[in-house]
């Protein structure tokens, strides 16, 4: 390290010894282990930038050194430790500080399979398994004092046993048609002999035998009735028949009730057998038969089951597929699939164990009727699955996976036929939106919105090296493609009031209110399945039995009854003997297992339901409830602490010239311009002056405003192009320029210059007195203006002034007033940052939108442009007589009357008065 380790890390280090070794302070196993760890932190670098991948690969190698020193326990103790302390499913801030300290860990490993050899009772905790007890021989010490006695021997046993391994696997064999000779229970010795009789039956109970391993074998049945034997007959009449001249392969005929054992075996994976065969797809072997059916119409038979093997392994196949590059969504739709599979598994199991009994006879009939019941769940899933899943969603981006998805699912439900197939598509929908409300749970709460697989609506665009303002206006975004889904109610929803919550939350989470809300008890998904199950129950008038929670209840027993106390005291459950020794004294009731989803929405609907927006409406009752109040936050805090109505009034008084505030300002401008003042465009002077008019309304923004005039305003000597040049400079700060940003402070820029311009217009007309006109000696009459260009003059004055005074009255009567009495209504009504926004957004823009359509509307290049060069036309003839000839005057005139009716048409529509 280049620095020294400091106290406190120092402090640190000694806290994870003891920790760890346990080993006290001052001791001097513990000094060594100390001095080893500082070193070893000071030969190390600082920074480590870690990630799941690396840290596994470490723990895999260091287990693959165990293994091959031959501590086989010690490694897989140490990947399942692993396993649990890097939780897939952890936060970036909690696996972070996690990451590291296997990494400190691995640093500090020196040589452990030498610590393993040299103190292996140190290192025995790893062997979890208890210690055996000492097992009483129970048949020994009943059987104390009682006469040996051993049965005798069987010798067809042994004859029976020698041809059996004579006979060849192509050699068909009969099987016996007696039933199984009963084992002889022997006597307990002190060394048990092998029960050989007791073993050949439980083998020929089993797989492991020649009808699952031969290659051919003819087990006839015990029955005498000729429909018994059909197949067998069968076969024997066409070997008859053919007389050895054509080669017919011969067919294994079993027992109906080993093929009922393979189609359920098959169920749970297809595989070769004695009655199926898997090449590139599984299909019945056509040499394989009961007794009792041919082979052909057999094996056609047998085709009714490999639907639903088939279906089984696509779904299998299906699970297998979601690996670390499939989208989180799918994984949470193909967890939903298992459980609603679950079921049909539960029932083969019954159906197995049933057959293992042999209680009752059942045939390849009654199993295909069986199936029929328990495999409707599955041929619905089936149909919903290849709907709603994309054939190559391993090629496709996991966002345009996970919303395909949970789109094709909602719509689906609005066209379910039966009650099976709306519980079924309801409980995949809900169950698929796992990821994405867990997203939203985890960003509006714990304020870590980390999607590692990119497959979650909002993008979080935020990096730790951004600014304050750069990480409130741009680091959430949605993503592209998502407008194509649009129309989906789920996706509108994170789309919009989503991502304003997570803003709202964000801003005041920056602002330091990190406490605003809590955790609670449950989570958005959690919520959001529990108030559906409550909607489907209030509308079916289903009763809920409450809590679902497995629980284990106390078992009872008749010692508590007899004031005998805890049974337990005096039963040992562990040992088999006494368990079935006390049965009748006690009993122990079963975990309360928890429904799953699917078995729930099963057991509340009767019929179809009419869903319509209930998702939709449900969740955003829950982001009303939990957050609305983020916005309200948001809104007074930014009135509070940042004054941001005051900064509304300020921006209208000083750009828009509200309540004509800076009337002195730019008067006094204007004054200088109108004089031989060649300082008019001193920025200081300006500033100064602006300042003074503002200074005691708005003294706390006074001083961030400053008027700026471009380098080249002394060259300038037109009073009106000299308007351009002047800007009036004002910076937003944060938070405020979140909703007043750089463009809307352009807007109000381009409003500036174009009422500045219109009050130097009524300025310099009302400026040009009837006196000027006037000789001002005697002597002068003779070069006074003829009274027909002294009465043109002054009726050009007279328009000007009216059409000037009237997009005036039009701009601040009826636009400003317009706007400013809506964006006051939208200002009061707006509860988050959104509205915040857009309130100020549509006021600007439309205050913006009305200048630019006075300004900029033209009609043969003449409009309001065109108008103040007139009046700067008109003062020149003015001031200047002998510019007013007439070839001016009708020009001027001319100019005047094609922009008076481009500019009357927009300041005096039909309906300027109708709002």
């Amino acid at each position: 390290m280049a620095n020294p380790i400091s106290d406190e890390i120092h402090t640190s280090v000694r806290d994870l010894i003891h920790h760890i070794t346990t080993y006290e302070p001052d001791t001097e196993r513990f000094a060594t282990l100390e001095k080893t760890t500082l070193s070893t932190i000071k030969k190390s670098d600082t920074m480590y930038f870690l990630n799941t991948k690396d840290i596994k690969k470490a723990i895999w190698s260091m287990g693959e050194k165990f293994m091959f020193h031959g501590f086989f326990k010690h490694a897989d103790y140490l990947k399942q430790t692993h396993d649990k302390y890097i939780d897939r499913n952890l936060s970036e801030s909690d696996l972070t500080p996690r990451l590291n300290v296997v990494k400190f860990l691995l640093c500090l490993s020196t040589n452990p399979t030498t610590c393993f050899w040299k103190d292996p009772d140190k290192f025995a905790f790893i062997d979890e398994r208890e210690e055996p007890e000492e097992v009483v021989d129970w048949g020994a010490y009943l059987s104390e004092g009682i006469g040996r006695w051993s049965p005798v021997r069987d010798d067809s046993f042994q004859e029976q046993s020698e041809s059996d391994e004579e006979s060849h696997f192509g050699k068909v064999s009969v099987g016996d048609k007696g039933a199984a000779a009963r084992p002889v229970i022997t006597e307990a010795r002190d060394v048990q002999e092998y029960d050989f009789r007791a073993a050949r039956t439980e083998l020929v109970e089993s797989v492991q035998n020649g009808w699952y391993n031969g290659e051919v074998i003819c087990m006839k049945p015990p029955s005498d009735w000729f429909d018994a034997s059909v197949g067998i007959l069968w076969e024997q009449h066409l070997h008859k028949q053919v007389n050895n001249l054509i080669e017919i392969e011969p067919v294994t005929v079993i027992s109906e009730y080993k093929v009922i054992r393979e189609v359920l075996w098959q169920m749970w994976g297809p595989h070769s057998s004695t009655v199926f065969e898997l090449s590139n797809k599984l299909v019945p072997r056509a040499n394989v038969t009961i007794s009792s059916v041919c082979s052909m119409t057999f094996e056609g038979f047998l085709r009714v089951f490999m639907p639903y093997i088939e279906m089984l392994d696509d779904f299998r196949q299906f699970n297998q597929q979601l690996n670390d590059k499939v989208c989180e969504t799918y994984k949470s739709y193909g967890h939903s699939v298992q459980k609603i599979m679950s079921s049909v598994f539960k029932g083969l199991i019954e159906i197995e164990n049933e057959v293992r009994e042999q209680e009752n006879t059942m045939t390849l009939l009654n199993l295909a009727d069986k199936f029929e019941k328990i495999f409707q769940p599955v041929l619905v899933l089936k149909n919903i699955h290849q709907e709603v899943v994309l054939d190559d969603f391993q090629g496709r981006s996991r966002l345009e996976c996970a919303l395909t998805l949970l789109t094709r699912l909602r719509t689906s439900l609005q066209f379910s036929v039966k009650k099976l197939e709306q519980d079924i598509k309801l409980t995949l929908y809900l169950e698929s939106l796992f990821y994405y409300f867990t997203m939203i749970n985890a960003w509006l709460v714990k304020n870590d919105l980390f999607d590692h697989t990119e497959e979650f609506i909002i993008l979080n665009k935020n990096t730790k090296i951004s600014s304050i303002c750069d990480n409130c206006q741009m680091n959430f975004a949605l993503q592209d493609r998502v407008s194509d889904f649009s129309k989906d109610g789920i996706v509108r929803i994170i789309s919009d009031q989503v991502l304003q919550i997570g803003r709202n939350i964000h801003l005041l989470r920056l602002l330091g209110k990190f406490d605003v809300f809590s955790k609670g008890e449950e989570t958005i998904h959690q919520e959001f399945v529990r108030r559906v199950l409550q909607e489907l129950s209030a509308y079916y008038d289903y009763a809920t039995s409450g809590t679902e929670n497995p629980t284990v209840d106390k078992p009872s027993s008749t010692f508590d009854s007899n004031e005998m106390g805890d049974w337990t005291n005096f039963v040992d459950l562990s040992d088999g003997f006494l368990a079935i020794a006390f049965d009748g004294f006690y009993s122990i009731e079963e975990k309360k297992v928890e429904a799953t989803l699917f078995e729930k929405i099963r057991d509340v609907t009767t019929n179809l339901f009419p869903l319509q927006n209930l998702p939709e409406r449900i969740l955003s009752q829950i982001l009303k409830e939990r957050f609305t109040i983020s916005g309200l936050m948001v809104k007074t805090l930014l009135i509070e602490n940042y004054s941001l109505d005051k900064q509304f009034d300020f921006l209208n008084h000083i750009f828009l010239f509200s309540d004509d505030l800076i009337f002195p300002f730019y008067r006094r401008l204007f004054e200088k311009m109108n004089t031989t003042n060649a300082n008019w465009g001193n920025s200081v002077w300006l500033t100064s002056h602006l300042q003074d008019v503002i200074m005691d309304l708005y003294p706390t923004f006074s001083d961030d405003c400053s008027v700026q005039v471009k380098d080249f305003w002394k060259q300038c000597r037109d009073s009106l192009e000299a308007c351009t040049l002047l800007n009036v400079q004002y910076d937003i700060k944060w938070p405020l320029s979140i909703i007043i940003t750089t463009e809307h402070i352009a807007m109000y820029k381009e409003v500036f210059h174009f009422l500045l311009k219109l009050k130097w217009a009524l300025y310099t007309v009302n400026h040009l007195f009837f006196t000027d006109l006037e000789p001002k000696k005697k002597s002068a009459k003779s070069r006074a203006p003829k009274p027909t260009t002294t009465k043109r003059l002054k009726y050009l004055r007279f328009n000007l002034i009216n059409i000037l005074n009237t997009i005036q009255h039009y701009f601040f009567g009826f636009v400003f007033a317009k706007y400013r009495i809506q964006f006051e209504l939208d200002f009061e009504k707006s509860n988050d940052l959104k509205s915040l926004i857009a309130s100020h957004e549509d006021f600007i823009k439309s205050i913006h939108g009305s200048m630019v359509e006075i300004r900029d509307k033209k009609r043969n290049q003449h409009g309001f442009n065109t108008l103040m060069k007139c009046v700067k036309i008109l003062k020149v003839m003015w001031n200047e007589l002998e510019y007013a000839t007439g070839e001016n005057l009708d020009n001027c005139h001319k100019v005047y009357k094609e922009s008076f009716e481009v500019v009357n048409a927009v300041v005096n529509p039909v309906f300027v008065f109708d709002y």
